[in-house]
């Protein structure tokens, strides 16, 4: 059983702002990207990814943030081992829309 206790301690003091502007990060948490054509190649090999030729897939090596042009979709390899296809299945739709 919790026996509630009696606070009596004090905060400590607010650290001061600074008196410039921090520059933010322009890539933000991002790490660059590991992602090689090679690997891309390993996963149509292994069933997991469909041929360049057929959904014309680019790596992303060295890119600090994923980056699309227009008509493309920014996809994660790690989603891709763990089952993510596109275009996603019939049952995927029915879940999104339903």
């Amino acid at each position: 059983m919790r026996v509630k206790q009696l606070v009596t301690f004090k905060m400590g003091n607010k650290k001061p702002v600074s008196k410039g502007k921090k520059e933010e990060s322009t890539t933000g948490d991002w790490e660059r990207s590991k992602c090689t054509r090679a690997e891309l190649l390993n996963l149509v090999a292994q069933g997991l990814l469909q041929s360049e030729e057929m959904v014309q897939w680019k790596p992303s090596f060295r890119q600090f943030v994923p980056q699309e042009d227009v008509d493309q979709i920014v996809i994660f390899e790690h989603f891709v081992k763990t089952g993510l296809a596109l275009p996603a299945s019939d049952f995927f739709h029915g879940l999104l829309y339903h």
